[in-house]
């Protein structure tokens, strides 16, 4: 029996600019959840660690994290690691990034970045595995054509490892991404596809169906749009394909919508929130809908009480109302008063809200 543990988009060297002093350990955590994932693959006895491309988030990465991530790599107790580059960490024959990753590499690191085949031998089975690297970040055209009908043996197993976006999985409405159609995939002489590049699980069960085609998504959350674990396929190639996914990641992102009114006040959102609370997630809050006077008076005070309960929380107000009716408008303000004409003579809701706040925001 084979035993791969398949990775993909690890994107080491991603910035996490705009998660400000976070970004450090964001940026920790693609180390640190790699670390993760070789110590499960090699849990489970595996014979080889395939990386579908973009290890790296781009061609220029700093020395150090290259050593790092090469540092981690070799702990790898299996037989080889086999790496395509992917549009991210393209290879197109000139990038010091491949030179110092291959410098540094043991002689068990397969790149595979001149399209010639990697020929694998466990239990008298010949494995051959095809790679269909990227040479670009962008192409309208993708890979799958590299090789002639002479190439491929049918006496053997044919493993291809691709990076590019696939149809009904990726979004490529533009074609940009090495663009793989179906078609192609499902009427290819491979026996199994091994690839990358969607930041997404595929497929979610343990289930190949007639396409043959595994995308394990990225070993580490990246982002809000990301609202899976982490994580990587375990597969167990004998007389079926067998495939499990083991998570791996440190941090979770979520990107809630959440409506408020009448019966979904802001004491029951934190209630809420703060059942959920953990210092390893990362949530986006969106909230409509028109809360009373009361709770927005008090949401500031919740929202930071809320934040401690997360290691980030953005909480977006910006489709919020507040219900300011003539009876808490006479409540707040002195009759005659020239916030109180203001207010009462505006009949837009929206108006009245923003008027009430440049009112408050002028007592500070």
């Amino acid at each position: 029996m084979l035993k791969i543990a398949h990775t993909a988009d690890n994107h080491i060297g991603m910035k996490f600019n705009k998660y400000g002093p976070l970004k450090k350990d964001l940026v920790e955590a693609r180390f640190k959840s790699l670390k993760k994932l070789v110590d499960k693959a090699n849990d489970r006895c595996c014979d080889l660690l395939v990386i579908s491309g973009d290890l790296f988030d781009s061609i220029n990465i700093a020395r150090p994290d290259i050593e790092k991530t090469v540092g981690i790599l070799k702990e790898f107790s299996g037989e080889y690691v086999l790496i395509i580059p992917g549009n991210h960490d393209f290879y197109s024959g000139n990038e010091d990034l491949w030179k110092i990753f291959s410098s540094l590499s043991p002689l068990n690191f397969i790149l595979l970045n001149n399209n010639l085949p990697f020929t694998y031998k466990k239990d008298e089975i010949t494995y051959i595995f095809y790679p269909f690297y990227c040479d670009s970040k962008h192409s309208k055209e993708n890979k799958l054509s590299t090789y002639n009908d002479k190439d491929y043996d049918n006496n053997f197993y044919k493993i291809g490892i691709a990076h590019g976006a696939v149809e009904g999985l990726s979004l490529d409405m533009e074609g940009r991404y090495f663009y793989m159609s179906n078609f192609e995939l499902e009427n290819s002489k491979m026996d199994l596809w091994l690839i990358g590049h969607t930041h997404t699980t595929y497929p979610k069960e343990n289930s190949l169906g007639f396409s043959r085609v595994l995308n394990p998504g990225t070993h580490e959350p990246d982002g809000m749009n990301y609202r899976e674990a982490g994580g990587f396929f375990y597969i167990e190639i004998d007389d079926k394909v067998n495939f499990e996914f083991i998570e791996s990641s440190t941090f979770r992102f979520y990107d809630f919508n959440y409506r408020l009114g009448e019966v979904n006040t802001i004491i029951k959102l934190k209630d809420e929130l703060l059942s959920k609370s953990n210092k390893n997630n990362l949530v986006r809050i969106n909230l409509t809908g028109t809360i009373s006077l009361e709770d927005y008076e008090i949401k500031d005070e919740i929202f930071r009480e809320l934040k401690d309960a997360f290691f980030y929380l953005d909480i977006r107000t910006d489709r919020l109302k507040v219900k300011l009716g003539a009876d808490k408008i006479k409540e707040k303000y002195i009759e005659g008063s020239f916030p109180y004409n203001l207010l009462m003579n505006i009949e837009d809701d929206k108006a009245v809200q923003l008027a009430h706040e440049i009112l408050e925001e002028a007592k500070k």
